[in-house]
């Protein structure tokens, strides 16, 4: 008899790939703090004179939280990080060809992808580029986090909760409805786009359907073994 064999990701597995990703995000800040421990650097900027009395001029410092070795782990953590995107991107590519309009983020996924790299580069050019106005600087890097965050949570969640939204009101509908004209109303009240999350729920349906069909038929087998033994 042949199996087909189904690997089933349970909530726990994913919440310990975020938990392992944090720890190691953790541990890199750790040893870096234990090997090379922070230090304040004070930047002496040029002077600049009083606009009322040329005698009076202001020496601006900048303090900077640097470290004899930043330059080696800030490059482990951006290689940390670009690792995780180029997973995310070929995760993507792979996924492409799902039929399951509803449950196929690699458009969405590599868009996001795009942006955040994007946003990255800009950021940490502007952040090098700026470290003689810190107030500037602070602006600009902010905004960018929370540009790509923003997007990125946007893009992927807004069609899922719209969807979601969408598919309650087909059930509503459906409730009071003939089983007949329930395709006719879903189109009717909701437009074509609802269709996308009944396949999902179908597909799953039927997923799950043959799942338990092939766990009956090894149950089966087990008792006819286990009567023939007898």
């Amino acid at each position: 008899m042949v199996t087909n064999k189904k690997n089933l990701i349970k909530d726990r597995q994913l919440i310990l790939m975020v938990v392992v990703l944090v720890f190691i995000n953790v541990a890199i800040l750790v040893i870096w703090e234990v090997v090379d421990p922070r230090y304040v650097r004070r930047l002496l900027l040029s002077p600049q004179a009083d606009e009322l009395d040329e005698d009076i001029q202001y020496q601006m410092v900048i303090k900077i939280c640097d470290s004899s070795k930043s330059v080696y782990f800030t490059g482990v953590m951006y290689s940390v990080t670009g690792l995780l995107l180029l997973t995310g991107a070929v995760l993507a590519w792979e996924t492409k060809t799902v039929k399951i309009e509803a449950l196929n983020d690699s458009r969405l996924i590599g868009i996001c992808i795009y942006s955040v790299v994007l946003l990255s580069l800009i950021g940490a050019v502007v952040n090098e580029l700026l470290q003689t106005q810190p107030s500037l600087r602070y602006c600009f890097v902010s905004g960018f986090v929370m540009a790509g965050t923003t997007f990125t949570a946007c893009l992927l969640f807004l069609p899922k909760i719209r969807e979601s939204g969408m598919f309650r009101s087909v059930v509503h509908h459906s409730d009071a409805a003939d089983v007949g004209t329930a395709g006719s109303r879903i189109q009717e009240n909701v437009g074509g786009k609802s269709l996308s999350l009944l396949t999902t729920e179908l597909a799953v349906a039927k997923d799950r359907i043959r799942e338990l069909d092939k766990r009956l038929m090894e149950k089966e087998c087990k008792i006819r073994s286990l009567e023939r033994s007898s």
